[in-house]
């Protein structure tokens, strides 16, 4: 029986464990998922700024436009994720039904990359134990289909990717037939769809158009730059109203929310980029502690700077054994994985706010080639076939040990957690709806709430905001002037008196641009706040007197 991945006996053993692998994955998604959405905001499993960017998208469903709050514009999103459920958000009157519409989504994009990747893994693993040692990782490390899983874009992406590499490869499979004007017109979109899903991703289209031109040796080298020049201005026609929008509405050709934090950060770091003298965690290597061991392992900085450039060492000496032998896929993940992390960490290293899902491709190619040398080491011992299988066996018991680990033992709902959920539950009930709440960190109250809620820390408003009032220190003017009457969030370093009045310690330590931003704004607001309600952990509802609505009352 012939099949995709061939027709010899190990070909259809791979048939059979990539099957297997793809049903234990789903079985693995329903234990970690719990479809309500009271679960997924206590048990993070969508995350802050994936409700942020289902408000917007619910916001463009209702017609109000791209705006978080209905009032101000907004480009803080990554845009085809956003555009793709504005459609869908309208067929649910329910933020919870809606929620659960989008985890399914996200859980179909996972399963379907997956078995494209798959697919790809099984051209590179010579048999079908080095298959099933290399195709567990994607599918079944439970902290990485978490980190993708997410309520956020990196589904998309992820899928988007894996499709896009696959396609190209599957055209240079036989180069003198496919590479036409039509399908570099196809590539060309796949790739602006893969920049829409994640605006960081246009590395992809230079590692693949490298990889292209100097991987390949069985066609003329013309004939390759034809090809990618039809990609190329199928991509760039695509991409390039986007970006002049942007620039024409907002003043950057890229959302704002990338320039508020870096903005901010560097006004309160003195050591902005130097990782040696820094205590916060640095994406990649958050995510790859995390995959691995589903907790924390490093808490000093100089150890984490350490792994780091080990990282960096390593995904340079994979990309460039890739590039001197390997398939095609090989060849552009270990080459973007390399490129895409040097610049975050050289480049970019000012952002403080890496998130670990930014770096699901770097993981997926480092855990890959790790197991990948384990099993061409295994080659060369007598017993091979067998400490293969073992390999494997060992792989899948750590698996669902962890698995184990994530869904019984790790602790479900912070605190924290469960006062932001209640908070904006007694908004929802208690705040009428044509109220504007000023919230930082807005997402999830914002979602839960259903609320005008408009966020105050810049990540999701307007280009007038960041430029005259974050910038200018003068967010509390901007709270009076849109008669905002509610504020909501976490205060850590507010004191409230006996009679309701607050008092803020501005002198405290800013961990994050929201911080900065509270600090600058809240003791200004301070003698005009009275407490509504104290939900906990630090999580209280004020409501100011003094806006231009009470004056007019």
């Amino acid at each position: 029986m012939k099949t995709i991945f061939g027709n010899t006996a190990q070909d259809r053993a791979k048939v059979f464990i990539g099957a297997a692998l793809i049903l234990f994955s789903i079985a693995q998604t329903a234990l970690l998922y719990d479809f309500s959405l009271e679960k997924l905001v206590l048990e993070w499993r969508f995350t802050e700024d994936s409700f942020i960017s289902l408000r917007i998208a619910q916001n463009i469903g209702a017609g109000y436009g791209e705006t978080f709050d209905t009032v101000n514009p907004t480009n803080g999103y990554q845009p085809l994720w956003v555009w793709f459920l504005a459609p869908f958000s309208r067929l649910f009157d329910s933020p919870g039904f809606f929620a659960k519409f989008v985890l399914v989504i996200c859980i179909l994009f996972f399963h379907i990359a997956l078995v494209l990747l798959l697919y790809a893994l099984s051209r590179i693993a010579k048999t079908p134990a080095v298959f099933a040692a290399i195709g567990i990782v994607p599918a079944l490390l439970p902290r990485f289909e978490l980190c993708v899983i997410n309520g956020l874009e990196t589904s998309l992406f992820f899928f988007l990717f894996i499709l896009t590499v696959v396609f190209v490869a599957w055209i240079f499979r036989e180069p003198e037939k496919r590479v036409k004007v039509g399908f570099g017109i196809i590539m060309g979109f796949f790739l602006a769809l893969t920049f829409f899903a994640r605006l960081d991703s246009f590395f992809l289209s230079f590692v693949i158009g490298a990889v292209v031109l100097f991987g390949f040796t069985g066609i003329r080298f013309r004939r390759k730059l034809v090809f990618l020049c039809v990609s190329a201005a199928t991509e760039v026609a695509l991409i390039a109203p986007y970006l002049i929008r942007n620039k024409l509405l907002y003043g950057r050709i890229m959302p704002l929310s990338g320039a508020v934090k870096l903005w901010a950060f560097r006004q309160v770091f003195p050591n902005l980029g130097n990782y040696l003298a820094s205590d916060e965690w640095t994406g990649p290597i958050s995510l790859l502690q995390r995959t691995i061991s589903s907790g924390a392992l490093i808490d000093n900085p100089k150890p984490l700077f350490t792994l780091l450039i080990l990282f960096c060492i390593g995904s340079i000496a994979i990309a460039i054994v890739a590039l001197k032998k390997g398939d095609f896929t090989a060849k552009v993940g270990a080459l973007y994985a390399a490129i895409h992390l040097i610049f975050f960490v050289v480049v970019y290293r000012e952002n403080r706010a890496y998130s670990d899902y930014y770096f699901i491709i770097e993981v997926l190619v480092f855990c890959l080639a790790v197991v990948f040398l384990i099993t061409r080491l295994a080659r060369k011992t007598k017993n091979a076939v067998f400490i293969n299988r073992l390999f494997v066996a060992l792989l899948f018991v750590g698996i669902i040990v962890q698995t184990f680990r994530e869904n019984v033992i790790a602790p479900k709902a912070s605190k924290f957690a469960v006062s932001r959920y209640k908070a904006a539950l007694w908004a929802r009930d208690c705040i009428p709806e044509n109220e504007l709440i000023g919230c930082f960190w807005p997402g999830t109250f914002s979602f839960v709430s259903q609320r005008k809620v408009v966020n105050l820390d810049g990540i999701c408003n307007d280009g007038d905001f960041f430029e005259n009032f974050i910038k200018k220190h003068r967010v509390d003017d901007y709270v009076r002037e849109k008669s905002i009457r509610y504020i909501a969030g976490r205060f850590q370093h507010a004191a409230i008196g006996a009679n309701g009045e607050v008092v803020f310690d501005n002198s405290a330590e800013c961990k994050n641009w929201a911080d900065y931003v509270k600090n600058s704004t809240m003791p200004e607001l301070a003698p005009d706040l009275r407490l509504l309600r104290d939900f906990g952990e630090d999580y209280y509802i004020f409501y100011l007197a003094g806006t231009s609505k009470d004056n007019r009352r």
